[in-house]
């Protein structure tokens, strides 16, 4: 990056940040994240040509980094550099060489630490809590090993080899993908917004004629599972609410997302593309909500309410800020309620 006349490195920082001290972005009790003199783990972009993986040029190739507070990169790892990993069939191979759309299946959505967890306490080195989360704007979920670089724990993208993944049903252009924090109700489980939408490479279908994005799905979930069984400890859908069938896109956000396990045992959910945060409880009922008022105009005629990702903060991660009175919102009865008429 040139200012001034004057070459500045640039991280090309995306989608996620996370500061040594706390293994993800968001509040967990004890596990402050460092102020000073700590090292930051992020998403970036790199440019260029894999020709071994697709024929497209690249503008955006995911790579994560961890970058030590003089600025000095550490630590980085490529999706694109180590493709051979994830066990590709032919099917999706030849569907990304032929066209790598949007650089979907070597870009990331996500990065945390694993963190402090009951698995490596019990001896399952694969959750190492300095190895890496992450997740593929594909159909995968995985960790990396900090040490090795490689991938020793993997969800997706072949659905249909295992029981397990069949019941859990394809994972598709999922966002947050993390392990739940010691000290938050459900520590050691993995949560993950599966938005939905299409994604993934492989065999053609009606709907992906040449393989590229053909895993599709036009309502997304939030998934709870068990990483060692892949048991789905706690979902939340349209259809988890009671929604009937057919309602399915009332949950429904393609892109962006994410969802926050909150001390008291709830989960604040960002359906992002409809700008619109809810706390929900373990049975699903949406206990609080905000919808952003703010319209953005997409490319075209259509307007969305965008929020990438809210986090729930306690009062002391700003202190800089008065704490805010809080009051009870005790909305009131559907059948009482009324829209003043607008005058003249």
């Amino acid at each position: 990056m040139s200012v001034d006349g004057k070459k500045h490195w640039s991280s090309r920082q995306n989608h996620d940040i996370v500061r040594e001290g706390c293994p993800v972005g968001y509040h967990v009790p004890d596990m402050p994240p460092k102020l000073e003199n700590a090292k930051t783990l992020m998403l970036s972009y790199r440019t260029g040509e894999w020709p071994e993986i697709t024929r497209d040029f690249l503008p955006r190739a995911t790579r994560m980094i961890e970058v030590t507070w003089d600025g000095e990169i550490v630590w980085e790892w490529m999706p694109a550099e180590n493709f051979d990993q994830f066990g590709h069939d032919d099917a999706y191979r030849n569907a990304i060489m032929r066209q790598c759309r949007n650089q979907n299946g070597v870009f990331q959505n996500t990065c945390s630490y694993v963190g402090p967890n009951k698995w490596f306490d019990a001896g399952d080195t694969r959750f190492d809590p300095e190895n890496i989360i992450t997740d593929d704007r594909g159909t995968m979920v995985y960790i990396i090993s900090k040490k090795t670089g490689e991938i020793v724990w993997k969800v997706g993208p072949h659905y249909d080899r295992d029981p397990a993944l069949r019941e859990m049903g394809c994972i598709i252009g999922p966002h947050h993908a993390h392990m739940i924090p010691k000290g938050l109700p459900g520590a050691g489980n993995i949560l993950v917004y599966d938005n939905g939408g299409a994604a993934g490479y492989g065999e053609p279908n009606p709907g992906a004629p040449d393989g590229t994005w053909n895993a599709l799905r036009d309502h997304s979930r939030v998934l709870e599972f068990d990483p060692v069984t892949l048991e789905i400890v706690w979902e939340f859908s349209a259809m988890t609410q009671g929604f009937p069938d057919g309602e399915e896109s009332r949950v429904y956000s393609r892109y962006e997302s994410g969802a926050q396990r909150l001390p008291n045992g709830n989960t604040l959910v960002t359906e992002s593309r409809r700008g619109r945060l809810i706390e929900v409880t373990p049975e699903c009922e949406v206990v609080w909500e905000y919808v952003s008022p703010y319209n953005l105009l997409d490319s075209g005629d259509l307007f969305f309410s965008d929020v990438f990702r809210g986090y729930r903060v306690p009062y002391d991660w700003a202190p800089q800020a008065e704490p805010t009175p809080e009051r009870a919102v005790i909305p009131p009865p559907n059948g009482e309620f009324r829209i003043p008429p607008v005058e003249g």
